[in-house]
């Protein structure tokens, strides 16, 4: 009974740690920095939407560089790997519909301008009430004020007509998640190579 919960709370603490990099802010910080890239770059903004759809499937990459190998040798049980599975593809949602939003935000259509005042809090809101979303699902809760700071920088991005809340948004979000990732990466090296492994 004791070595099963053991397991369990080796088994929380190494899912805990996963969502502990700070990977999410520095990801989320670029893509806002690349938005406001892609809003002053005029007829040219299209060659920074494919780095900007890029930002879901590299999180994932960076998770397996990075946090994986310092979860020692713990493996989920099959609920959490679906769970894992599940946030993986909710990521990449999350980002793809981020991504689909800015472009509306930054390209100014008609009927958004039609709806200037409606559709700049509704979208920031939109995007608030997704990140909490995925914050209390993950149990996450850095991420409801990251959302918090997107959803705003969106609204204000389109009240304003200037990507500029996305250039202070992205570099605080990036600052806040490289200050994250230095902690982290100090205080979980990679373990040592066993005497069995080749150099």
């Amino acid at each position: 009974m004791m070595s099963q919960l053991d397991l369990r709370q080796l088994e929380r603490k190494a899912w805990q740690l996963y969502h502990q990099d700070g990977l999410v802010e520095v990801f989320l910080g670029l893509l806002l920095l690349l938005a406001f890239l892609a809003g002053i770059a005029g007829e040219y903004r299209f060659y920074l939407y494919i780095p900007m759809l890029l930002m879901g499937p590299a999180i994932i990459l960076a998770k397996r560089m990075i946090t994986v190998p310092r979860m020692g040798q713990v493996k989920f049980g099959p609920a959490r790997r679906a769970k894992l599975r599940n946030l993986r593809l909710l990521a990449v949602l999350v980002f793809a519909l981020t991504i689909a939003l800015l472009i509306v935000t930054l390209r100014g259509s008609a009927w958004v301008r039609e709806y200037h005042v409606l559709l700049s809090f509704g979208l920031g809101a939109l995007i608030a009430l997704l990140f909490a979303a995925v914050a209390h699902w993950k149990d996450f809760p850095r991420l409801y004020l990251v959302g918090l700071i997107v959803g705003t920088a969106f609204t204000l991005t389109e009240l304003l007509d200037s990507p500029l809340p996305m250039l202070v948004a992205g570099g605080a979000v990036l600052a806040v998640g490289l200050v994250i990732l230095v902690s982290f990466l100090r205080k979980y090296p990679l373990p040592a190579p066993g005497p069995g492994t080749a150099n």
